[in-house]
């Protein structure tokens, strides 16, 4: 028997093989599916626990608006969602309201009028880009409810790296989606920095408009939580998503190719750039917060037998008004000419310890051959911390890519915004 079936084996090889890759591809899914089932198992047994904790009388329920890019993660975010995410959070007894937007700006509308007594939390369902948009509608409308709201990111967008930072990748996708979502139930977040990017100089497109429309007032930056990309490197990023027919790491290579035979070379961005160097507080930077203003002393009632109001403790001075930083507010200048350059925000280390500057760096000029065999490669790259950046570009082209979403090449400072926001975190 044992003979007769080696024998067939043997007989129709080219069989064989087939159907024992397809078996191991399958075996390979199924024990892939059972691990994720037994994490999702595990995960519903804790947000369960939680949700049959009892509340008082005078407390309502948490609600959570969910903001749903289907777009997003090549249009498996709603899937997503709803499997992974949304049992989590009905089991631990809160209340979901899911918004799937259908354009681009319309979650940083939505912002604009969000009611913030009737919502507890933000959550995220999509990108870099409509974290972005959520960022910069809060923080547009100047009311404090960003530092109020907390926003949940959860790790579907083809571009995440500001959820990568939050959640590191794991084996299973699955269990990343997991963690923020028990970092929602279980209410733990952190302060997380931003990038303040105002528009030194309108562009042409913005003063027609406004000469339409007439005058606008009002915050109208861009808020940015990751990062700012331009030249080479991330104008291939943006570009090598054409070309989803070349398999593996060839469409990269291929927009390279590109750019080394069709582009004008040297293929530098230039700039003129005006920096601030770092400073984590001082008495020339420091503004005394509402609760430190002291009220104004109210009179002493003298003539009455028995005075009992208290008169307020004495606050401590802030230790920052005792340091004087001398470079705090100077300005030097730097020209700029490099195939790569990028601001980003320097990512926090632990949990008593945040961001205190931006971390330009830009790359050393490059070779045609260099680009092609090196490519991504960074080293040797100049790395400068400073609080703040005036840029001044002279080349238009590539575009800039902040939180990966494209902007148009402009004039614009780009400032530092210590613990501006609060980001769920396990």
């Amino acid at each position: 028997m044992i003979i007769k079936v080696f024998t067939t084996l043997r007989t129709h090889w080219k069989k064989s093989i087939f159907f024992t890759a397809c078996g191991l591809y399958a075996s390979k899914y199924a024990i892939k599916w059972h691990k994720e089932d037994q994490l999702m198992r595990e995960y519903c047994l804790k947000a369960r626990e939680i949700g049959r904790q009892t509340i008082s009388a005078s407390e309502r329920p948490r609600k959570v608006i969910v903001f749903l890019n289907p777009a997003a993660k090549n249009g498996k975010t709603k899937y997503l969602l709803e499997k992974h995410v949304l049992p989590l959070l009905h089991l631990a007894g809160i209340e979901i309201h899911v918004v799937r937007t259908e354009h681009e700006g319309q979650a940083k509308e939505y912002m604009g009028v969000l009611d913030k007594n009737i919502v507890d939390a933000i959550v995220v369902a999509g990108g870099d880009g409509t974290l972005s948009e959520i960022v910069t509608g809060l923080l547009r409308r100047g009311d404090e409810i960003a530092q109020r709201l907390p926003i949940g990111v959860l790790p579907f967008g083809s571009n995440n790296n500001f959820a990568t930072r939050i959640f590191p990748k794991r084996e299973l996708e699955v269990e990343r989606y997991c963690e923020a979502s028990m970092a929602i139930i279980a209410n733990k977040y952190t302060l997380a920095d931003v990038i303040e990017v105002e528009q030194t100089a309108p562009s042409a497109q913005e003063i027609s408009s406004e000469s339409e429309e007439g005058s606008k007032e009002g915050n109208k930056n861009v808020y940015v939580l990751s990062d700012l990309k331009w030249g080479v490197h991330s104008d291939v990023d943006r570009l090598k998503s054409k070309y989803w027919y070349f398999p593996g790491p060839l469409k990269e290579y291929y927009c390279y190719l590109k750019k080394v035979l069709f582009s004008d070379w040297p293929i530098d961005v230039q700039a003129s750039a005006e920096l601030s160097p770092p400073c984590d507080g001082c008495r020339n930077c420091y503004t005394p917060k509402e609760s430190e203003v002291k009220p104004k002393p109210e009179k002493s009632v003298w003539w009455w037998p028995t005075d009992h109001r208290k008169a307020s403790p004495p606050t401590k001075p802030d230790p920052r008004l005792q340091i004087n930083n001398p470079e705090c507010g100077e300005t030097y200048r730097k020209e700029i000419s490099s195939p790569q350059f990028n601001i980003a925000t320097v990512p926090k280390q632990d949990s008593e310890c945040q961001a205190a500057a931006l971390e330009v760096t830009v790359s050393p000029p490059t070779s045609k051959s260099q680009l092609l065999t090196e490519r991504l490669s960074s080293l040797h790259s100049e790395s400068l911390l400073v609080s703040s950046i005036h840029l001044e570009p002279k080349t238009e082209n590539p575009c800039y890519l902040m939180d990966n979403e494209k902007f148009e090449v402009m004039p614009a400072k780009f400032t530092l915004l210590r613990d501006k926001i609060k980001i769920f975190k396990s």
